[in-house]
Formats: C-alpha cells, sequence, structure tokens
C-alpha cells in the first residue's frame, strides 16, 4: 500500500506488466491506501483506506511464503522467504484491513484514464523526464 505514485516514480513497466498479468489470471488482492488518497492503479473494488497514522512507511507485499519489502529510496526490494514472517504480516494486514475504510468516492484506476497511460507510456519510452 501506501503511494501508488512511487510505482509511477520508479517502476512504470511493471505497472503494465502487472496489469496484464492480472487481467490474464484474475488472482485475489487486497491493497491498501492512505484515508483521501484518490490516485488507484487498480479497481476500486480491491482497496480500503486507512488513517496515515495507522500505517506504517513502507510498502509490503505478502504472498503465500514470501514478504516483500519495497524500499523506494534505494529501490531495492527486500523479499524474505519464511512462512512464519510472511504469516506474521498476513495477520496485521489483516487487523487494519478489518479496520479500514471504503476508499474516496474521488478516487479512480489511473489505468483506465487514456491521457494518463499516455504519459506513462510516454515516460516508459523516455519522452518525459
Amino acid at each position: 500500500g501506501l503511494d501508488e505514485r512511487k510505482y509511477v516514480e520508479h517502476a512504470p513497466e511493471q505497472i503494465f506488466r502487472y496489469d496484464t498479468y492480472h487481467q490474464k489470471v484474475p488472482f485475489r488482492q487486497r491493497l491498501m491506501v492512505r484515508k483521501d488518497d484518490t490516485f488507484l492503479l487498480a479497481p476500486k473494488k480491491y482497496y480500503r483506506s486507512l488513517e496515515p497514522e495507522l500505517m506504517g512507511t513502507m510498502a509490503y507485499i505478502v504472498y503465500k511464503d514470501r514478504l516483500a519489502m519495497l524500499v523506494w529510496e534505494s529501490q531495492r526490494a527486500v523479499i524474505i522467504r519464511n512462512q512464519a514472517v510472511a504469516d506474521i504480516f498476513a495477520r496485521q494486514f489483516n487487523f487494519l484491513w478489518d479496520r479500514a475504510h471504503p476508499v474516496s468516492p474521488k478516487a479512480y484506476n489511473r489505468l483506465d484514464d487514456p491521457g494518463f497511460v499516455k504519459k506513462l507510456k510516454d515516460k516508459i519510452r523516455g519522452r518525459t523526464p
């Protein structure tokens, strides 16, 4: 979770790879953003929002026995393959998910916006800073 603009800044190519894969192989996902954030990179149905003070400062992903922590400042992902660690973070996420709220009515999937998609593709091609 946290700020999905970081994906645009640091990994724009991965946004399209992830979206294409999810369309071909639908899988369950739950995403958390800060309260009142309107910038989404997936359909609203996958999101909930939470007060910023209840969220950490690092985005993380839990999948089966893996925990991936995204360290944007150093453009690194730390991946731990350990069931006990993955379970701890999954329980933490589920605890927060149960207390979270629907996302802002103003929030929308930027990948549904042709203007945004064009700008992102131009960025990937090196046409914009």
